[in-house]
């Protein structure tokens, strides 16, 4: 089951107010940026009422996934994820 299918198979069951994730900086195990936002409309279309991306440093990149977001038709909130650290250097473990 992916996350399409869950957000569906919740919309059947009830009127769930449904998040979902997105990836700014591009999932991991996604072929392609172009994918990537592809599998993101599916779970709109499904039912999904926003999107919370994973966090990420550079807000350009925010920025510009918003954009090709609105360009894709994906019309609902995309709710920028963030990080707390407990000091303000940057993990050394952290991607950048």
């Amino acid at each position: 089951m992916y996350a399409t299918d869950l957000v569906a198979l919740l919309k059947e069951v009830g009127d769930f107010d449904i998040s979902v994730a997105a990836y700014p900086e591009v999932h991991p195990e996604a072929k392609s940026a172009q994918a990537d936002l592809l599998n993101l409309k599916r779970k709109v279309d499904a039912g999904a009422n926003r999107a919370i991306t994973q966090f990420f440093f550079d807000v350009e990149s925010y920025l510009r996934f918003r954009d090709r977001c609105v360009s894709a038709g994906i019309d609902v909130e995309i709710i920028p994820g963030s990080c707390r650290f407990r000091t303000s250097n940057r993990p050394r473990n952290l991607p950048t």
